[in-house]
């Protein structure tokens, strides 16, 4: 046993040295299921970190690949917050937590703009399932792209931004935003994806293909763009739904899930594959693509309210109506004031 305890600290100092003599190491959480990277320091940009390894080598990575940083000497609450943001939708408790901080006592400078760029994604998220302000949501987001215009969460901002115009049905501004992004080129793509689902709100599914035509025919590399890639092939399958080619579209989004890997797979792709199977009139299908939501997913909160608000009808629909009823409490007790849950 202390043998092991002995290796165990030896590798630790190794660890440590590498990075560096201090404690106060950065780490670099990338999109998808690639390594963590230690750093003995991150400078973050608009378009790419740059990050400096124990040997004082420099390496930049893209924004768009940069699932979120944590750096050396923030407060244990922020990184927290990184964490269960990102991988459990956790925006109340993290907002609750965040709030809290004294932004005056946070340290290093990187940290107090990802303190604000947090607070103000955690409310937008509730703003977008109607447990929060939006337009106090719209202004942290304002506030934190007017103060911080060259953070690596910058573009992110302006996508929330788009998604609160979205949910109003401001359209064009949703749109403006939206295409901020574009300004990067590896999230050209992203653009065009977000921008094809505005188009389809508004029942203009050509319009919407051609954006996500867009999309698909964008040449950057990377996990984030293959997200994206996969996200534009979902896009097109939903006006293939809505220009009423419900059984094409189910075999589309099919062939989309069964090509990506288990890490690339998401709540919007089984919410669409639902919406074309109760089109398409098979509804015990489309209960199982929305409970694939609602057990996997419930992290996302959007995309988790749009599947129990379609639960709650089709469980009616194949003779199970008291699972209807306790989805649709599930629905009201954790989105009250969302779209479907007022349907």
């Amino acid at each position: 046993m202390r043998i092991h305890l002995y290796r165990l600290i030896c590798c630790a100092m190794v660890v440590l040295a590498g990075v560096g003599s201090t404690w106060a190491i950065d780490e670099v959480v990338p999109v998808g299921d690639a390594k963590v990277t230690l750093a003995k320091k991150v400078t973050v940009g608009r378009d790419t970190i740059t990050i400096l390894d124990g040997r004082n080598q420099e390496s930049r990575m893209p924004v768009a690949d940069v699932l979120y940083v944590k750096f050396g000497g923030e407060p244990l609450e922020l990184s927290e917050a990184k964490e269960q943001t990102r991988r459990n939708g956790k925006y109340e408790e993290v907002l609750a937590s965040l709030t809290k901080l004294d932004r005056s006592q946070v340290t290093p400078s990187e940290a107090v703009a990802d303190l604000a760029f947090y607070i103000a994604l955690c409310r937008t998220k509730l703003a977008l399932v109607g447990k929060g302000d939006s337009s106090a949501a719209g202004k942290a987001l304002i506030a934190f792209t007017r103060d911080y215009p060259q953070h690596y969460t910058f573009y992110e901002a302006n996508e929330l931004l788009g998604d609160l115009y979205r949910m109003h049905k401001q359209y064009a501004k949703a749109v403006k935003y939206y295409g901020e992004l574009a300004n990067n080129k590896e999230m050209a793509a992203r653009a065009n994806v977000l921008i094809g689902w505005t188009h389809l709100e508004q029942n203009q599914p050509d319009e919407a293909v051609k954006a996500f035509d867009a999309a698909l025919a964008d040449r950057a590399m990377g996990p984030s763009a293959e997200a994206q890639q996969r996200l534009a092939a979902v896009g097109k399958a939903a006006c293939t739904v809505a220009k009423g080619q419900a059984a094409d579209a189910v075999k589309q989004i099919e062939e989309v899930i069964e090509k990506s890997p288990p890490e690339g797979l998401d709540a919007r792709m089984y919410n669409v594959l639902g919406d074309a199977q109760a089109k398409n009139n098979d509804a015990k299908a489309a209960v199982m693509a929305y409970l694939h939501v609602d057990l996997m997913y419930a992290q996302d909160p959007a995309e988790h309210a749009e599947a129990l608000g379609n639960l709650k009808q089709l469980w009616k629909q194949i003779g199970q109506p008291e699972r209807g009823e306790e989805a649709n409490r599930r629905l009201q007790k954790l989105y009250p004031t969302s779209q479907w849950a007022t349907r």
